[in-house]
């Protein structure tokens, strides 16, 4: 995602979230109107309009474009660019996609949580403005509580500069693109309430006094052993700690020293944001002076892009997620906050596909590329769960059983379904399988997967976070 000049005669994006992130960036400096590429969102509409407009009907992106800003250390600058209508148009679109309204109440009722009359922290009404789901949105300045947010490992430090509802909305997000099952639990939106209702009663120290130091998403799936890891607290620069930092749109807030005391901790594939110190720090101003930052100018950065591609010998494991959604075992785009298993989609595959192989193969990339999508590198996922026992997984196997025509031979069902050899495009917001349309029908086994209608595509799965889809090429 290297900064390209305007006159480049090509610009490619590896997908649409990459594409929003590029758009923010060059909205923040001033610069949509000079890069051709944009005119064709433009139009009728002004940079900023475009902009909100472009991330508002991609909701699905938005999580991982977020991901992207935050590395380039420009996530907090956008927020807090936006108005309160327009960081909740984009709130709603991304509750919606991802079926999270279970976290927006919990906002919103925590949020009702009132201070007490004349307390210092009961600052007065607050201007009337477009909702989150309904609920009031302000930019009172914030003074955050001791009590942790659920995405509190995952934040900026110059987040704690930002408003409820900002927070809120980089929270979940940064939240969704690592662990997408764990945002849609009853135990987060639980953690949502009370990390509100504290917000509301303005009580504690400031929130990076009591949270260890943000950990940024993956950049590349593929890359997960050797990648740096987060900066360390002398690469912070100097003056951010201790003083008071104002951003275009957002309250002003105090950054603790206490912040920066502890290293952060290693976490293999996690690649540092950007370590040179941003183009808009100040001099150092007096003490007891307020410092206002110019409109932030984002570093360029030029990683390789969060893309991965695996061959492996059992695309047919895919094919289980068609089952999965059919049998109602997760929610589907029609239904976005329908029910699911308590078990992210890629450990579900990654489970059942090994309890489904007779000899189970270690050796396939497969496998470790499950589980970086389900968050987990370096740990198996649930390995304790006898899915011998469990009655969906018997339910399962008995359906894909009736539906193949294997009643008679149902040791066959690994054969006939699983093992066909595809390439996975893994993008940070899609899974694209792709079979050789040839060898795919050579098979044994391809057309009773055809005729049962398992090679659907299951196409935007609110659990997974991403779209899969399958191509027969």
């Amino acid at each position: 995602m290297e900064d390209v000049p305007a006159g480049a005669e090509a610009v490619v994006f590896a997908d649409h979230a990459e594409l929003l992130a590029c758009l923010a960036r060059d909205w923040l400096r001033g610069r949509v109107l000079e890069r051709w590429w944009w005119t064709h969102l433009v139009r009728q509409l002004n940079a900023r309009q475009a902009a909100v407009q472009t991330w508002v009907e991609s909701p699905d992106a938005i999580p991982a474009a977020l991901v992207h800003l935050d590395r380039w250390r420009a996530a907090v600058e956008f927020l807090a660019a936006l108005s309160p209508t327009e960081v909740a148009r984009i709130t709603d679109a991304v509750i919606d996609r991802f079926g999270l309204r279970a976290a927006a109440q919990a906002l919103r009722e925590g949020q009702a949580t009132a201070p007490p009359l004349g307390s210092p922290t009961n600052r007065g009404p607050t201007p009337p403005s477009t909702a989150i789901g309904g609920g009031p949105i302000s930019d009172a300045p914030i003074h955050a509580s001791p009590v942790r947010a659920p995405w509190a490992n995952h934040l900026p430090i110059d987040a704690s500069a930002l408003s409820v509802e900002r927070e809120f909305v980089l929270g979940v997000c940064l939240h969704l693109a690592r662990r997408p099952d764990e945002v849609r639990a009853p135990t987060f939106a639980s953690a949502v309430h009370a990390w509100a209702a504290a917000r509301a009663r303005n009580v504690g120290a400031v929130r990076l006094e009591s949270t260890p130091e943000h950990v940024p998403p993956p950049d590349s799936l593929g890359e997960f052993l050797d990648r740096p890891h987060l900066r360390a607290p002398s690469d912070i620069p100097e003056e951010t700690a201790g003083q008071s930092v104002s951003t275009p749109g957002a309250p002003t807030a105090r950054l603790s020293a206490a912040a920066t005391a502890h290293p952060a901790p290693a976490f293999p594939g996690i690649p540092a944001r950007e370590t040179e110190p941003p183009a808009n720090v100040a001099p150092r101003p007096e003490p007891g002076a307020a410092r206002t930052l110019e409109p932030p100018r984002v570093p360029a950065l030029s990683p390789p892009p969060f893309v991965d591609e695996v061959r492996t010998g059992l695309g047919g494991v895919f094919f289980l997620v068609t089952a999965a959604l059919s049998l109602g075992l997760y929610a589907d785009f029609t239904l976005p906050e329908g029910e699911n298993l308590d078990l992210a989609v890629w450990d579900f595959l990654t489970l059942l596909g090994q309890h489904l192989l007779p000899e189970p193969d270690d050796g396939d990339p497969l496998w470790p590329l499950l589980a970086q999508l389900a968050g987990h590198p370096d740990e198996p996922p649930a390995s304790s769960l006898d899915l011998a026992g469990t009655p969906w997984a018997a339910d399962v196997h008995a359906r894909l059983v009736d539906a193949l025509g294997l009643q008679d031979e149902p040791d066959r069902l690994a054969d006939v379904l699983l093992r066909h050899p595809a390439r996975l495009q893994v993008t940070s917001t899609r899974v694209d399988v792709e079979f050789n349309l040839n060898d795919f029908f050579a098979r044994e086994g391809a057309f009773a997967i055809r005729l049962s209608g398992l090679d659907r595509d299951p196409g935007w799965v609110p659990a997974a976070g991403r779209t899969i889809a399958f191509h027969f090429l």
